[in-house]
């Protein structure tokens, strides 16, 4: 199966739930159908997919022909090569089981704030009855995934709370499209940005998630149900 990203045919910005115009609920699940949505750089239309070996062309890549200046602070656009390349080659329950191990490091920023609201941690959970059972249920993941995001609207405010929820949606989501994890942990980076404001911060938990990918990789018989030590500064 090849593995891919969708992205604004314009300027190569993978594609959000929140930036589609219609059928937002079936953003992420379904293969055949993609619906129209609106881009930052002014672009509205249908997305494209691209291989995750293509999309890596394009990482970090300077625009051509743009002269804006660098903004400051984390972007949620920006995805690590390396790690990018790293998930390309790893199995779908090594990612799927990766995703809940940088969103659990994250969530305590929504439980702390919200401890009545399980709905992130409910995905968390959904996922690894599916890496235990194999068992795939659409209206479950689905389901799950589309509540933690509800969730993070709820939040009404940038934080790190709403980017631990849309982290938990977004690793759920896994279990259908592989490459939900790459979203599940940049969403991670992005809480403890929110968290912190602090770029070393996110260069070390960078870091920390593709050494543990690769520890994955290696170690994959150990991983199921294994607790993560949270990330919290």
């Amino acid at each position: 199966m090849t593995r891919s990203v969708l992205c604004c045919p314009k300027c190569k910005r993978p594609v959000e739930a929140r930036d589609f115009l219609s059928n937002p609920a079936m953003v992420g699940f379904l293969d055949s159908v993609l619906p129209t949505f609106s881009c930052r750089c002014g672009y509205r239309g249908f997305p494209i997919k691209l291989s995750l070996k293509d999309y890596g062309k394009w990482v970090g890549k300077p625009r051509k022909g743009s002269n804006r200046m660098k903004k400051p602070g984390f972007s949620i656009a920006h995805m690590h090569k390396p790690t990018v390349e790293l998930v390309g080659k790893t199995d779908h329950k090594t990612l799927a089981v990766w995703a809940i191990d940088c969103v659990e490091r994250v969530l305590p920023y929504f439980e702390e704030k919200y401890p009545e609201d399980h709905r992130p941690r409910n995905a968390i959970t959904t996922l690894r009855t599916w890496i235990k059972t194999g068992l795939f249920r659409m209206t479950d993941i689905r389901g799950a995934a589309l509540a933690s995001h509800a969730a993070a609207r709820e939040v009404n405010e940038d934080n790190a709370a709403r980017s631990a929820a849309r982290a938990a949606g977004q690793a759920v989501a896994t279990a259908h499209v592989p490459t939900h994890s790459i979203a599940a942990a940049n969403y991670a980076l992005q809480a403890i940005y929110r968290a912190t404001t602090s770029d070393a911060a996110i260069s070390k938990e960078r870091d920390w998630q593709y050494q543990h990918l690769l520890d994955l990789r290696k170690t994959k018989e150990k991983w199921v149900g294994k607790p993560t030590k949270p990330a919290r500064r």
